[in-house]
């Protein structure tokens, strides 16, 4: 298999595909702040991606990554208690549509992402300099291995969201980004 433009295109459907693949961010159109580890717990945030009118995207998987001092298991990152979690939800300005957490079960552990990830695993970095040793934590949440992507359009304002509402300024670094590719209609 060679490479290619990611763009899939079926007459006899009328439509297009674009692979993407994008990092989650505050503002939902890939240009606002990315990183997830700022003080949250006095208000929370969302963040997000989010079509533009006209645009239907399908999320197939998304990834949580954390990197921290070390990974530990029965909290967040090395040792961040959360109080209010971490959730994921299909929203738009005016509701929350799905909460992706069955029985809304907000994650508060590093071992928590394994409730809804088929994938998971630590690695740890090597030092650098006078950097102690790091790990990274990598979660993929799969949707599409659940039977069905995510569907996100646009003209209904819809968008995925990761809420963060706890403080995770003790973390290294936190982000979160999608797989998935964009649905067109001919015209």
């Amino acid at each position: 298999m060679g490479g290619g433009s990611g763009l899939h295109q079926d007459p006899s459907e009328g439509k297009t595909y674009q692979f993407l693949t994008r990092v989650l961010d505050k503002v939902g159109d890939g240009t606002g702040d990315i990183n997830a580890n700022e003080d949250f717990s006095a208000a929370p945030v969302d963040f997000k991606i989010a079509p533009a009118p006209g645009e239907i995207f399908r999320i197939a998987s998304m990834i949580c990554q954390v990197r921290d001092s070390a990974i530990n298991p029965a909290v967040y990152g090395a040792d961040i208690v959360l109080a209010n979690g971490i959730k994921a939800s299909v929203k738009t300005d005016a509701e929350v549509r799905i909460f992706l957490n069955p029985a809304n079960v907000n994650i508060k552990t590093n071992f928590d992402w394994g409730l809804y990830c088929y994938d998971a695993s630590v690695q740890p970095l090597p030092a650098v300099g006078p950097n102690p040793v790091e790990e990274i934590m990598h979660a993929q949440w799969s949707f599409h291995r659940s039977g069905v992507e995510i569907r996100l359009d646009g003209d209904a304002g819809e968008y995925l969201a990761v809420t963060c509402n706890d403080d995770l300024t003790n973390l290294i670094s936190h982000c979160f980004s999608v797989q998935g590719y964009q649905e067109k209609v001919l015209t």
